[in-house]
């Protein structure tokens, strides 16, 4: 029996599949509590799994992120970082259905590669934390300083959405996803216009702009 194997429940990631605004789609969740969520050998196969899944179905896919980045012992030596640091499943996904990402925490890569993210206030997304930054150039950031939402709404434009709180955060994933087709078969959800809704639109020539 591996050591860790009772300490980590499910490696601090769950996956499935559920319904957003009446659409199927993968969800895959990070769990904080377990190892700070960091991602070892097996959530890293997980996840691969639920990018393939979502790939192979033409799914939606939405990924719920508090995570701590890669667990150093899994990715020791240039075989484990080549292969974990930036898993190919992140790459693969050919753009063919959304793929929508919430900060909620300490963020993952799986945020780079995602249509559309919302970055809770609070949080952090960066390539380092601000103790091994400190440790390999002698900087000294905060978090916020290093990724927190000024940063990336001024600066990256990595970030498309600040949310207040969790909650606020993830709904707003699922209100973003309403306009959005579930792949590039498929056609964003149709409303009719409300009674009385449509607007007349002048013609060109006659706005006057100032």
């Amino acid at each position: 029996m591996h050591i860790l194997q009772d300490k980590t429940p499910a490696d601090g990631l769950s996956g499935g599949i559920a319904e957003v605004k009446g659409r199927p789609a993968v969800i895959q969740a990070l769990d904080p509590l377990v190892m700070a969520s960091t991602e070892g050998e097996v959530h890293l196969r997980k996840s691969e799994f639920c990018h393939s899944y979502a790939k192979k179905r033409n799914l939606p896919l939405f990924n719920l992120c508090e995570g701590g980045g890669l667990r150093m012992p899994d990715g020791v030596g240039s075989d484990g970082i080549s292969d974990k640091l930036f898993p190919d499943c992140l790459l693969d996904h050919g753009r063919t259905a959304p793929v929508l990402t919430a900060i909620l925490g300490d963020s993952t890569w799986m945020a780079v590669t995602s249509d559309f993210v919302n970055q809770k206030q609070g949080t952090g997304m960066a390539v380092a934390g601000p103790r091994m930054l400190e440790m390999a150039s002698g900087e000294k950031l905060s978090g916020d300083e290093l990724g927190g939402t000024a940063v990336h709404v001024a600066h990256t434009g990595q970030i498309d959405h600040i949310g207040q709180n969790e909650k606020e955060t993830i709904e707003a994933l699922q209100d973003f996803f309403e306009y959005l087709p579930s792949n590039e078969k498929d056609t964003p959800p149709f409303k009719e216009s409300r009674e009385g809704g449509v607007v007349e639109k002048p013609e060109l020539e006659d706005c006057s702009f100032q």
